[in-house]
C-alpha cells in the first residue's frame, strides 16, 4: 500500500525526471506518486512540486512516460477539487496550455483525458477554461483539437449548463472549415445545442448562417433538423409540393414580409422577376411549414398586405412565375378556408379573367385556382355573380370552365339549399345552366349537361322546368347524356353527345352511299373477267401490243382512301362498316404440263374459288414486296441451270415506271385486304410496296419443271404510282388477278427496259410442287451484274511502302479540318450577330486570365484550371462592349512563353500519372491559341519547336501525347520562316549527343536525346516536303542541314539513321543532284548507297503517280 507523499519524495522525482536515466525507472516513480495521490491527501507543501513534476512527465517525448504523467495529473485535479480548490485554481491555470495541447493529440485516450481535465478544472476556473478553449483550441490549426473542443462544449452545456452564445461566431466559422470531419462535428454540435433553444435563438442562428455565408447544404441540414415536427401538415396531396420552411418568432416573419415588399414594387423587370418567384415560393414553403398554424393571424395579415404583389405574379407573362402564384393562392385557400373571405372578390376577378388567356398552362391553372377557392371559402352571392359573368364571356374557355365551378358549388352547398335560395343564387344557377345548354360551342353544351343532372338532384322541379323549355333536339341529347341516372344503356362505340354525328366522333363508322355504290361497281367489274379454263395453253390475256404503252391509260375509278384501322375492321357488305373491295376470283392454276410461256403460281394451290367475287375470304392477304419474303437458297449444283445463251424475256415497261408484283403470301403482322382494281388499271396506293420485276424465262426446249430465274425486285417508294400515270400492262400480276403469260422477245423491240437501281444478289430457287404454298422467289441475272460492274483502276506500284497508321492520320486530318471549318463558321456567325461581352463578364475574364497567366508562369495550374483558361481564350474572340481587347499582345506573349516553359518542364512536384494529363492540357491550350490567333504566333515558332523537341524526350513512341506533339510541330513548321527554323533546329539538334553513355543509361536505348533528335529530323523533312519549290535552302542552310544529316548517319540508333536518310532524300529533291552531293561529300560510301537507293525509289513513285493522274 502506498504512503503519503513527502517533500523529499517529490524532490527526488523531479531530479529523476530531469536526469538521464531509463524510461522504465521514471515511469515506475511516477506511478508510485499517482497511487499516493489516488489514496491519500496531498500535503499542502507538496502541491506545487507535484504539479511541476507531473508537468515534466506529461511534456516528455516518450509515450509511456506521458501516459503515466498525464493520468497522474488528471487524478491530481480530481483530488484537489475536493481538498483545496484554491490551489487548483492557481496551479491548474498554469497547466491549461498543456491540457489544450493534448486536446489535439493523435491518441484518443489522451484527448479524452484532456477533455476530462478541462471539465474538472471548469468547476473552479470556468472563465479561464472557456477563454482557452474558445481562443486557442477552436481557432488553431489542429483539426483534432477543434473536434475535441466542440465535443467538450456540448458536454459542458448538457452537464453544467454552459451558455454557448459566445461560441456561435466561432462555430459558424468551423462550419466552413477546410477539414470535412470538423464541419460534420460542428454541424452536429450546432444542431444539438439549438435543438431545445427558444425561438429567438433559432431565428438568430438563421441570421448567423446567412451572415457567415455557410454553404447551402449545411445550412439546409441544420434548419431542417431544428424545424418543429408537430406543426407540419399531415400530408401533401399536391405532387408539386415544396419543402416546408419554419419560422420561430413573429419578428422573423415580419422581416420576411418586409424584405418581399421591395421586390413587388413597381412593374416587373428582368431584375426583379426572379426575386418575385423566389418570394412566392418562400411563402408556399412557409405555408407547408408552421407559419399558417403557429402564426395564423400574423401570417394572414402579411399575406393580405402582400396581395397586390401576389396578383402581379399571377398575371405575369412568365409561365413559371404565374404558375407559382396560382399554386400559392390554392394553398392559401386550403390552409385558411373561410379566413380568406376578404380576399375572394379581387381574386375571383383576377382568375376568371386569366382563364381566358391564350396560354393553356395559365388558363388551366386559373381554372383550378377558381375551383379551389369556391370549394374552400364561404358562399356568398358575389361568387355566383362571377360565375354568371363567366358564362356570358366572349371567350369559350371561361364558359367551358363555368360548368365545373357550378358542379363544385352544387356539391358544396347541396345541404345548405336555403342559403343559396334566399340570396338569389338559385336564379343565377338556372340562368347559367340555360345559357350553357344553348351555347354555340358543343363542348360547353356537353359540360353543362353534366351540371344540369347534378342540379336536378338538388332542385328537381327547377330542373324539369329547364328541360321543358328546351327544343326537341336539345332535350333528347340531354336525356341521353351519360350523367342522367335514368339514361338508357348506350351501345359501346356510339357517338359522343354534343359532338354531332360526324365520322370522327363515331366509334364504329358506317359506310356512305357513295362508298357502297363504288363497292358494287367494283364487284360488277370483277364478273367481266371469265374464269381461266383448265386446259393447257389456253389463256385470256388481252390482245394488246406493247406499242399501246405510249397511249394514255384509261381513267381509273376514283376510290376514297380509308384509314387502315377501318380496313382492319371491315366485314363486307353494304350494311357493314366501310371496307376495301373484295378480292377478285382466284383463277384455276395452270397445270404443270402447260407450255413454256406460261407463268405458274408458286404461292397458292390450284384450287378454283366458288364464292362470289364481292365476298372476300376471312384471311385477307396483303400485297407485299418480294424483298421482304424469306429467301430459299438452292444447292450449289442447281446453279448450273443458268445458261448464258438462253433468251431473256423481260416484261415490257415504260422507262421510269417500276413493274408491280406483290407477293400473295399473307403477312402475319398486318392483315389488310388488298385493293382490287379493274383490269385496265394497276394498283396505285402511294404507301403500298412496289417492286420492279423482270422475269427471265428459259428456252422452249427446257423441260416444263425447269427452274425459272428472276431479277431481284427493287423497291422504290418515291415513285408516284397514281392510276392516271400507270399504264395497263398485260404482264401485270396481282394476288387476285389471273396470271397472263409474258410477251415474247419480238414484242419488246419497240421500247427498251429502264432499270435504274443496281441489281444485287444472285440465287437459284429449287422448284416446289404445284400444290405447295411458298413465297415467290426473284433472282438476279449474273451476266447483268458482270456488265454493270466497273473494275477499279490502280495507279502506282502494288508493293509500295505504306504507313501503318495512314488511315488513322487521314481520318484525324479530316476531323481537324471539319472542326476548323465549323469554328470559322461560328466565329463568322458571332461577328454577324454582333455578340458582345458585358463589362462585368469582361472584367471577370480579365481577372481570371491574369491569374491563369501567373499560375502558368509558376507552373502550378492544374487540369481544371487549364480548361477554364481555354474557355476564356474562346471568349476572347467575342468583341467586348467597351472596346478593350481581352487578350492583348503583352498578355499573349507572356502566356505563350509560359506555356512552352510549362510544356518542357519536368514537373517533379506532381505524381507521374498526373503529369501527362497536365501536359496534355498545356498542349491543347497551345493548339487553341494557334488556331485562334495564328498570325500572332509567328514570333514564337522557333521557341515553340525547341520546347516541343525537349518535351518529346520524356515520352515513349507509344504514348498518346506524342502524336499531339508531332501534329503541333508540323503546324508550327508550316507557319514560321523556313530559314529561321532550319538554323534554329540544326543548332539545337547538333548539340544533342545520342550515343553517349549518360543518355543511354537515363532513357534506355538512345535515351531522351534520341527521341528529340528523331523528331527534329522528321520535322525538318516534313517542312521541306510541305514547302516544295517555294523554299530552296541557301548555301549556309544547306551546309547546316548536311552537317546535321551526316552526323546522324553515323549514329548507333537505327531510327535516327533512317530519319537522317529521309531528310537527305527530301533535301535532294529541293537543291538538286549537284549541290546535294557536293554538300555530302564527307559522308561514307555505305550511307551514300542507302541514300541513293531511297532517292531512286522516290523518283519512281513520283513518276508512277504522275502517269496515274494523266490517265
Amino acid at each position: 500500500m502506498s504512503e503519503i507523499l513527502t517533500d523529499d519524495q517529490v524532490a527526488n522525482l523531479i531530479a529523476l525526471l530531469r536526469a538521464d536515466v531509463s524510461i522504465d525507472t521514471k515511469v515506475q516513480q511516477v506511478t508510485v506518486v499517482k497511487s499516493s495521490i489516488k489514496q491519500h491527501m496531498v500535503p499542502e507543501s507538496c502541491i506545487v512540486p507535484v504539479f511541476e513534476a507531473l508537468h515534466l512527465a506529461s511534456s516528455s517525448q516518450h509515450a509511456l512516460l506521458v501516459n503515466a504523467g498525464f493520468t497522474a495529473l488528471n487524478h491530481l485535479f480530481t483530488r484537489l477539487v475536493r481538498q483545496d480548490p484554491r490551489s487548483l485554481t492557481k496551479e491548474g491555470t498554469r497547466a491549461l496550455p498543456l491540457i489544450v495541447e493534448k486536446l489535439g493529440d493523435q491518441k484518443e485516450k489522451f484527448r479524452q483525458l484532456a477533455s476530462q481535465a478541462l471539465a474538472t478544472l471548469y468547476k473552479v476556473a470556468p472563465v479561464e477554461v472557456e477563454r482557452s478553449v474558445r481562443n486557442i483550441a477552436m481557432v488553431g490549426k489542429n483539426a483534432r483539437a477543434k473536434e475535441a473542443s466542440l465535443h467538450w462544449l456540448l458536454q459542458m452545456h448538457q452537464e453544467q449548463g454552459l451558455q454557448f452564445r459566445a461560441y456561435v461566431p466561432t462555430m459558424m466559422e468551423l462550419l466552413e472549415d477546410a477539414d470535412g470531419m470538423v464541419r460534420d462535428v460542428a454541424k452536429s454540435t450546432v444542431i444539438e445545442l439549438f435543438r431545445n433553444a427558444p425561438g429567438p435563438a433559432k431565428s438568430d442562428l438563421k441570421k448567423q448562417l446567412k451572415n457567415f455565408k455557410v454553404r447551402p447544404a449545411i445550412e439546409q441540414a441544420i434548419v431542417k433538423e431544428l424545424n418543429p415536427t408537430s406543426s407540419a401538415p399531415a400530408s401533401q396531396p399536391d405532387p408539386e409540393s415544396v419543402e416546408p420552411s419554419y419560422v420561430n418568432t413573429t419578428r422573423e416573419l415580419d422581416e420576411i414580409f418586409r424584405e418581399m415588399h421591395g421586390y413587388f414594387e413597381g412593374k416587373e423587370t428582368e431584375q426583379n422577376w426572379l426575386k418575385r418567384e423566389e418570394s412566392v415560393t418562400k411563402l408556399r414553403r412557409l405555408i407547408a411549414g408552421n407559419a399558417a398554424t403557429d402564426f395564423h393571424d400574423q401570417f394572414l395579415t402579411g399575406l393580405r398586405a402582400l396581395l397586390d404583389g401576389i396578383i402581379k405574379a399571377v398575371v405575369s407573362l412568365r409561365t413559371s412565375l404565374s404558375k407559382e402564384g396560382c399554386s400559392l393562392i390554392q394553398e392559401i385557400a386550403k390552409a385558411y378556408g373561410p379566413a380568406m373571405d376578404p380576399m375572394v372578390e379581387i381574386l375571383m376577378q383576377t382568375f376568371i379573367k386569366l382563364t381566358a388567356a391564350t396560354k393553356k398552362i395559365a388558363s388551366a391553372q386559373a381554372n383550378t385556382t377558381v375551383d379551389t377557392i369556391i370549394s374552400k371559402v364561404t358562399y356568398n352571392n358575389r361568387i355566383m355573380q362571377h360565375v354568371w359573368l363567366a358564362c356570358q364571356d366572349k371567350n369559350v374557355q371561361p364558359r367551358l370552365y363555368a360548368s365545373g365551378w357550378l358542379r363544385t358549388l352544387l356539391a358544396k352547398e347541396a345541404h345548405h339549399k336555403n342559403h343559396v335560395e334566399h340570396t338569389g343564387g338559385l336564379d343565377l344557377i338556372e340562368k347559367c345552366i340555360k345559357k350553357g345548354l344553348s351555347d354555340a360551342n358543343p363542348g360547353v353544351r356537353e359540360k353543362m349537361r353534366a351540371t344540369y343532372w347534378m342540379f336536378a338532384g338538388v332542385w328537381p322541379a327547377k330542373a324539369e322546368a329547364i328541360m321543358n323549355g328546351l327544343d326537341s333536339t336539345a332535350a333528347r341529347l340531354l336525356q341521353n347524356d351519360p350523367n342522367n341516372p335514368k339514361s338508357p344503356k348506350k351501345p359501346e362505340g356510339g357517338a359522343r353527345p354534343g359532338l354531332g354525328l360526324s365520322k370522327s366522333t363515331m366509334g364504329t363508322s358506317k359506310p356512305s352511299v357513295r362508298e357502297a355504290m363504288m363497292a358494287q361497281k367494283r364487284a360488277m367489274t370483277t364478273k367481266t373477267v371469265p374464269t381461266r379454263p383448265g386446259s393447257a395453253m389456253s389463256h385470256f390475256s388481252p390482245a394488246k401490243s406493247v406499242s399501246s404503252l405510249s397511249q394514255p391509260p384509261p381513267a381509273a375509278p376514283t376510290v376514297r382512301a380509308r384509314p387502315e384501322s377501318a380496313m382492319l375492321g371491315s366485314t363486307g357488305g353494304i350494311s357493314g362498316a366501310p371496307m376495301r373491295p373484295g378480292r377478285r376470283k382466284v383463277e384455276t392454276a395452270r397445270p404443270a404440263t402447260a407450255g413454256p410461256y406460261s407463268v405458274r403460281s408458286h404461292d397458292q394451290p390450284s384450287a378454283e374459288q366458288t364464292s362470289p367475287p364481292s365476298r372476300p375470304k376471312p384471311k385477307a392477304v396483303t400485297p407485299k414486296s418480294i424483298t421482304s419474303s424469306p429467301k430459299r437458297t438452292a444447292p450449289k449444283m442447281a446453279r448450273s441451270a443458268t445458261v448464258s445463251g438462253e433468251p431473256q424475256l423481260p416484261t415490257p415497261t415504260r422507262a421510269g415506271s417500276p413493274k408491280v408484283m406483290g407477293s400473295p403470301r399473307a403477312t402475319p403482322s398486318r392483315s389488310v385486304p388488298p385493293t382490287v382494281a379493274p383490269p385496265s388499271s394497276s394498283p396505285s396506293k402511294r404507301h403500298e410496296d412496289f417492286s420492279l420485276v423482270v422475269p427471265i424465262m428459259t428456252s422452249s426446249a427446257s423441260p416444263p419443271r425447269e427452274e425459272q430465274r428472276f431479277v431481284k425486285p427493287v423497291e422504290d417508294e418515291d415513285m408516284d404510282m397514281s392510276p392516271s400515270d400507270t399504264p395497263s400492262k398485260p404482264g401485270q400480276h396481282s394476288p387476285d388477278a389471273p396470271a397472263s403469260p409474258p410477251q415474247t422477245v419480238a414484242a419488246v423491240d419497240e421500247e427498251p427496259i429502264s432499270i435504274t437501281t443496281p441489281l444485287r444478289s444472285v440465287e437459284v430457287a429449287v422448284p416446289s410442287p404445284p400444290s405447295a404454298s411458298r413465297s415467290l422467289e426473284v433472282y438476279e441475272d449474273p451476266l447483268t451484274r458482270e456488265q454493270l460492274t466497273t473494275p477499279k483502276l490502280i495507279f502506282g506500284p502494288v508493293l509500295e511502302d505504306r504507313s501503318v497508321n495512314e488511315d488513322a492520320a487521314i481520318l484525324q486530318q479530316a476531323v481537324r479540318q471539319q472542326q476548323e471549318q465549323q469554328q470559322q463558321q461560328q466565329q463568322q456567325n458571332g461577328a454577324a450577330n454582333g455578340m458582345a461581352l458585358s463589362p462585368e463578364k469582361l472584367k471577370q475574364n480579365q481577372r481570371l486570365l491574369d491569374s491563369g497567366i501567373s499560375k502558368v508562369q509558376q507552373r502550378s495550374l492544374d487540369v481544371h484550371g487549364f480548361r477554364k483558361l481555354q474557355g476564356i481564350i474562346r471568349d476572347s474572340d467575342t468583341k467586348p462592349t467597351t472596346g478593350t481587347a481581352l487578350l492583348t499582345d503583352d498578355k499573349f506573349d507572356a502566356l505563350v512563353a509560359g506555356l512552352f516553359d510549362f510544356l518542357e518542364s519536368p514537373l517533379t512536384n506532381l505524381a507521374p500519372e498526373k503529369t501527362q494529363d497536365v501536359k496534355a492540357q498545356v498542349l491543347a491550350t497551345i493548339k487553341l491559341l494557334l488556331k485562334r490567333t495564328r498570325a500572332s504566333f509567328q514570333p514564337h515558332v522557333s521557341r515553340g519547336l525547341e520546347s516541343l523537341l525537349r518535351a518529346r524526350a520524356v515520352y515513349e513512341g507509344r504514348t498518346h501525347i506524342v502524336s499531339g506533339l508531332e501534329l503541333l510541330a508540323a503546324d508550327l513548321a508550316g507557319l514560321g520562316d523556313a530559314s529561321e527554323i532550319v538554323l534554329v533546329l540544326c543548332r539545337m539538334l547538333s548539340d544533342l549527343d545520342v550515343d553517349s553513355a549518360a543518355h543511354a543509361a537515363a532513357g534506355g536505348v538512345g535515351g531522351g536525346a534520341g527521341r528529340s533528335l528523331s523528331m527534329g529530323l522528321h520535322v525538318l523533312r516534313e517542312m521541306l516536303d510541305a514547302r516544295g519549290a517555294a523554299f530552296v535552302p541557301s548555301d549556309a542552310e544547306l551546309a547546316a542541314l548536311a552537317a546535321l544529316a551526316g552526323g546522324c548517319l553515323e549514329s548507333l540508333e537505327s531510327a535516327v539513321r533512317m530519319d537522317a536518310v529521309l531528310l537527305c532524300v527530301a533535301l535532294h529533291a529541293r537543291v538538286g543532284d549537284a549541290r546535294f552531293w557536293e554538300a555530302l561529300k564527307g559522308v561514307k560510301e555505305d550511307p551514300k548507297s542507302l541514300i541513293t537507293y531511297y532517292i531512286v525509289k522516290r523518283q519512281r513513285e513520283v513518276g508512277a503517280a504522275g502517269v496515274g493522274q494523266a490517265a
